[in-house]
């Protein structure tokens, strides 16, 4: 039962065991390979083992991996959001800032107002931020505060605007 895999590898993740989430979708996946649900819990699980590295090059191994199965799932859904997003968070853990910043950009340009959009641009954001870039920043933060205001993006926004004396 695929649905009940998915759901099974879900656990797996919210318990803190990617690995087992890995193996299951890798299951469902080898059973359906266009399982959506599947592929979406696959680049969670390989996002989550490549976080949890302690070793540098392994760790930007990981995301790299993360990097081939979003872009593996978007061989399939290419418009879907989500794997956009999933790309530009697997991309910026491996450290290439500007393939990052053009995958979040892919992930929103359809629809600048979704909800999926307010975590793509609070993640642009937070990149932005991370590398000095604080005027884009705040741009995209404004951005994100008008999809979902959260404390982190509001955070984000004020550190932002302080940096360019705002």
């Amino acid at each position: 039962n695929t649905l009940l895999r998915v759901e099974l590898a879900r656990v797996q993740l919210a318990a803190g065991n990617p690995a087992g989430a890995l193996n299951e979708t890798q299951t469902v996946i080898f059973l359906d390979p266009i399982n959506r649900e599947a592929f979406l819990t696959r680049n969670e699980a390989l996002l989550a083992l490549a976080a949890a590295e302690t070793n540098r090059d392994a760790r930007i191994q990981g995301y790299g991996t993360a990097v081939l199965g979003a872009q593996e799932y978007l061989l399939y859904y290419p418009g879907d959001p989500l794997g956009w997003y999933q790309l530009g968070v697997a991309r910026a853990g491996e450290g290439n800032i500007d393939l990052a910043l053009d995958a979040y950009a892919q992930a929103v340009s359809g629809n600048e107002t979704s909800p999926i959009a307010g975590e793509v641009f609070l993640a642009r954001g937070r990149l932005l931020a991370s590398v000095g870039r604080y005027a884009e920043a705040r741009a995209v933060l404004d951005k994100a505060n008008a999809v979902t205001e959260t404390n982190e993006g509001r955070t984000l926004h004020l550190e932002a605007s302080l940096a360019v004396d705002d």
